[in-house]
């Protein structure tokens, strides 16, 4: 009996470099056991074809096209080029299904639903700019067939442009690590970006908790000029890191202070809450909702002060007392575990 393949396309600008690109590879992990899913994914970076990820799908018959085009390096015209070439191949391939979840893709929506009728776009981050942008998203859903958000502030403020917006919360596991106590400060994770907020961090935090280590895979270039320039004014101790992996930042730092102004879906606190690693968070409804224990929550409206006050009150327990704390500190449902986020995919290309 012959089967009859839905195919899909995957669009994404990179496959590793981020929270995003680790989602991406889950959902395409999720489709490709299918048996009536043929998947094909087009990724605008390069691909290290020795990467164990990359050869895994290319022996499961993926095909994974790069074109070399890293979007933060590139002209304008390259990347435009290299969308227009995306486009004609996808056209070729004639998907049922195409999802993209990056605005770096926005020069092709008015194309779309020529070349796929099920274009399906995901918002992953509901910032200032978001709320700014509201007619483009109106423009966006009018080419589109389904928006797909990973928060529930997302939820609500695109389910006005969209009745059909459907809400997939990210997966996240518990990371295992062993630390030696040899700290080397506070973490934050996260895109150097004016709504991650890690300029109240510098400005507010009390120097004893300093160095803040920044661990991060993309960045505003911007907003790191402005906090560079407040670093130096200030002469804080911060250090930019880079990418790592969460169980060696687990392992060098004594915390993670993470003072966003708007999330999706807050990995790297719910991660942590997983891992039973302490994480600060502030008071916004995406880290309150992860029904993290109030004695890691702070507001980013008082200057500092209850930052300040929840790190002296964690250095002053003792680490029974501490142990207890981590332990309480459950996510209150299992909508973040890996079955969930497999059905709501399946459901979503069916």
């Amino acid at each position: 009996m012959v089967v009859d393949h839905m195919k899909i396309a995957l669009l994404s600008p990179y496959l590793f470099h981020g929270g995003a690109e680790k989602q991406f590879r889950k959902l395409a992990d999720t489709l490709v056991v299918r048996k009536d899913v043929e998947l094909k994914i087009y990724t605008l970076g390069s691909v290290n074809r020795d990467n164990t990820w990359v050869k895994k799908l290319e022996r499961l018959n993926v095909d994974i096209i790069s074109y070399d085009c890293d979007p933060q390096l590139s002209s304008k015209l390259s990347i435009i080029k290299c969308l227009l070439r995306i486009s004609y191949s996808i056209f070729k391939y004639r998907p049922k299904y195409l999802y993209f979840y990056t605005l770096y893709f926005l020069p092709l929506v008015m194309i779309f639903p020529i070349i796929c009728h099920n274009a399906i776009f995901s918002e992953r981050i509901l910032s200032p700019q978001t709320l700014k942008r509201k007619w483009m998203y109106k423009f966006i859903n009018l080419f589109i067939y389904k928006l797909v958000v990973n928060g529930n502030s997302l939820f609500d403020f695109f389910l006005k442009i969209n009745k059909d917006t459907v809400l997939i919360k990210n997966y996240v596991e518990a990371i295992p690590f062993k630390s030696d106590g040899r700290y080397k400060g506070v973490a934050v994770i996260a895109r150097i970006s004016e709504e991650k907020n890690i300029l109240f961090l510098i400005e507010n935090m009390n120097d004893k908790y300093f160095p803040i280590n920044l661990y991060f895979s993309a960045q505003d270039d911007i907003y790191r000029y402005l906090l560079e320039q407040e670093i130096m004014k200030l002469g804080k101790k911060v250090n930019f890191i880079g990418n790592r992996n969460l169980s060696d930042i687990y392992k060098e730092n004594r915390y993670i202070v993470h003072p966003s102004l708007s999330e999706g879906t807050p990995n790297v606190l719910i991660e942590a809450m997983a891992s039973k690693f302490p994480c600060f968070c502030s008071d916004i409804r995406e880290n309150i909702d992860t029904g993290i224990n109030t004695n890691f929550i702070f507001s980013i409206n008082d200057g500092g002060e209850s930052l300040n006050q929840k790190l002296e009150s964690w250095n002053e327990m003792n680490d029974v007392e501490k142990t207890k704390i981590l332990s309480e500190n459950r996510i209150t449902s299992n909508e973040f575990s890996i079955d969930v986020f497999q059905c709501n995919i399946n459901k979503l290309f069916s």
